[in-house]
């Protein structure tokens, strides 16, 4: 679109400006594809026989341009696309666990894939009733050996095992959030650093 034309396209205040610009964009594309329909015409000629490649290019181009589309117009306004979310597990789902994934999940902005506790009928039933959705493991070595989808985890259990935890989830290309303290002494957390390294 010209420079002439979008200031055109701006100053109305009606009609969105994305509508205007795609109207633009298919008005130019069937400009093309007529000019080039009645061109190939008047020459009696197969169409497929003298098709230059620079007149495909250009048709193609106008052809493709019309079906990219902003997310928001197929969405809507804050519409995120199901693939753009993260897949969140929460490994320790009760008391701090619960508010920790709650967090991370903005809401319904990500999703949570997975949670996993020693006991989910006890303090963590309130989260497995909020996600009712997500897979339930007693074992995170299980949950993280099974769920090949997750691309993040929050560790929310006994202090002595954030290490062990997190250092089995860092292996496998998952990102980490632990809670405090991150390790139990100076070799637990040389390791996390080396694995974050990697």
């Amino acid at each position: 679109i010209t420079s002439e034309r979008r200031s055109v396209v701006r100053t109305n205040g009606k009609v969105p400006i994305w509508f205007l610009e795609i109207c633009v964009l298919a008005l130019n594309f069937f400009n093309l594809v007529l000019d080039f329909n009645l061109t190939s015409m008047k020459k009696k000629k197969s169409f497929f026989k003298k098709i230059k490649r620079r007149t495909f290019i250009k048709n193609g181009a106008a052809a493709s341009s019309i079906f990219i589309l902003p997310r928001h117009v197929l969405g809507g306004t804050g519409y995120i696309a199901p693939s753009d979310k993260l897949a969140l597990a929460a490994i320790g789902s009760g008391g701090k666990g619960a508010s920790d994934i709650s967090n991370s999940e903005l809401n319904g902005k990500e999703k949570v894939v997975a949670l996993c506790d020693v006991d989910l009928t006890g303090r963590a039933l309130e989260t497995v009733k909020k996600y009712p959705k997500a897979k339930r493991y007693e074992d995170f070595r299980e949950m993280l050996d099974k769920e090949k989808s997750i691309d993040a985890v929050t560790i929310s259990t006994p202090d002595h095992t954030h290490a062990v935890v997190a250092a089995n989830a860092i292996k496998r290309g998952i990102h980490v959030y632990v809670q405090k303290p991150l390790t139990h002494n100076v070799y637990e957390a040389r390791l996390l650093t080396e694995l974050a390294r990697e």
